[in-house]
């Protein structure tokens, strides 16, 4: 069992499969390639010695902690809950209970990618770690979501404070049927109403059109907008939270 799931196996059960979360070829080739072509500048000064050694270094101080990072960032279902997060010392993963979830809208997509365009949000303001490469992911609604720390689970206090859930997004490397076929039991196993249905209602993968708001009625489980709605018509517990949120950058 990961590091960060020891203490809170009764909560979550045993881990049954393991997915690899997306991240572009481009990622990859650039944190192996840059080290190279700082190398190949060097040995264009004539010091092929001082190419090997600040090729080296580089590798070790950079690409190597950032290639170990990113590949700690997994998916990880277990008995009862989607577990995910980097699974490095100090850092809490996200944790999704099959029976906070919503199965029948359990939907996946051959092209996330389509979200940004379709919500006018970037890679890094989307804060679900999709990028304009990422193409297999899954959509679907929560009840409620949180993090693991120190073997319980702390609740996201701005979606409990909703009170009507979440939309739950993100990438993966392989395939939908894979990920499918591996959450399906899992969801039986656990009685969540509706389990069963999923592979019919979540594949084959479908493709979001990526037109200007359109995500709200191809992602199923969106909420429906309420006309007119500012800021600071939103209860004063749920403002606090998005101050918090925004505070931290």
């Amino acid at each position: 069992m990961s590091p960060s799931l020891r203490g809170a196996e009764h909560l979550v059960g045993a881990p049954r499969a393991r997915f690899a979360m997306h991240f572009p070829l481009l990622l990859w080739a650039t944190l192996w390639l840059v080290p190279l072509l700082l190398a190949a500048l060097v040995v264009a000064t004539g010091s092929p010695g001082a190419a090997v050694i600040g090729l080296v270094l580089v590798w070790l101080l950079a690409s190597l902690p950032l290639t170990w990072f990113l590949r700690r960032h997994r998916m990880i279902l277990t008995d009862r809950a989607i577990v995910m997060g980097p699974f490095v010392p100090g850092v809490a993963p996200d944790v999704l209970f099959y029976a906070d979830i919503d199965t029948s809208t359990i939907r996946t997509w051959s092209n996330l990618r389509a979200y940004l365009r379709a919500s006018g949000t970037s890679a890094f303001t989307s804060g679900e770690m999709i990028t304009p490469l990422s193409r297999l992911g899954v959509t679907f609604r929560a009840g409620r979501s949180g993090r693991l720390k120190d073997g319980r689970l702390v609740e996201d206090d701005l979606v409990a404070s909703l009170g009507s859930g979440t939309i739950v997004m993100f990438a993966l490397s392989g395939s939908a049927e894979r990920f499918i076929g591996a959450l399906t039991p899992l969801l039986v196993a656990a009685q969540v109403p509706g389990a069963a249905d999923v592979p019919r209602t979540a594949l084959p993968p479908g493709r979001l059109s990526g037109q200007k708001g359109s995500h709200r009625t191809e992602i199923r489980g969106w909420p429906a907008p309420r006309q007119g709605e500012r800021f600071e018509d939103l209860p004063p517990e749920v403002q606090e939270g998005i101050r918090r949120r925004m505070s931290k950058g």
